[in-house]
């Protein structure tokens, strides 16, 4: 499992209308093989820069979306809608043992 983190930074006038096409854009996304969760987040501090947050089974399903017909439609429409470059980062979840608070050792 791996998550998608997409750093969106939008000019002002088209925050409305990237808004739409995310709209749009979601049950598709959804019904992408391997995605299993995807939704869209604003910067606490400027509203014209968004990201995308989603989890995929693997990163061969993140590959496969991205080499698909439908993303070759869609992210030409978003890449005009930005005022820089977007950015984008792939985690990975850390091993389940990592998740366990430290022990105490007073």
């Amino acid at each position: 499992m791996i998550v998608r983190l997409v750093q969106l930074p939008l000019r002002r006038e088209c925050v409305e209308e990237f808004q739409r096409l995310f709209g749009e854009s979601h049950p598709h996304l959804m019904a992408t093989p391997g995605c299993t969760t995807a939704t869209l987040r604003v910067d606490h501090h400027d509203p014209t820069v968004y990201w995308t947050v989603s989890e995929w089974q693997s990163v061969e399903d993140l590959d496969s979306y991205r080499s698909s017909v439908w993303f070759g439609k869609t992210w030409p429409r978003i890449k005009a809608m930005l005022s820089s470059k977007a950015q984008a980062w792939t985690l990975d979840h850390p091993p389940a043992d990592t998740h366990e608070l430290p022990s105490d050792s007073s």
